[in-house]
């Protein structure tokens, strides 16, 4: 009788912990767009475009760039289409645009 006891406890004990294992977590692997890059100026306004028209996705700009201050939360805006308004507001971000806060907007 001990030894189906001692089966049968294996067997709850198998079932049990196999029921409370952490589920894997899925890693985000969807590419980043490649977007060109512009300042954003005190006033909102878009400032130049950083290394001309060249793309370059969000991941590639963040060691490179410096925010200065600017009444902006953001410091940088990608797009996926050359901008052509430099005197207005900056357009904001949609679709797979991105923007790039500054560290006290983080």
């Amino acid at each position: 009788m001990k030894k189906y006891l001692l089966g049968i406890f294996a067997l709850m004990m198998a079932v049990g912990f196999s029921a409370f294992t952490p589920q894997k977590k899925i890693a985000n692997n969807t590419p980043q767009p490649y977007l060109i890059w512009y300042t954003i100026d005190s006033d909102g306004s878009l400032g130049v475009a950083y290394d001309g028209t060249n793309e370059y996705t969000k991941n590639e700009v963040l060691p490179l760039i410096v925010c200065d201050e600017t009444d902006d939360p953001d410091c940088m805006r990608g797009y996926e289409d050359e901008q052509f308004d430099f005197v207005s507001q900056a357009p904001a971000v949609s679709g797979v645009d991105e923007h790039i806060r500054k560290k006290s907007e983080q």
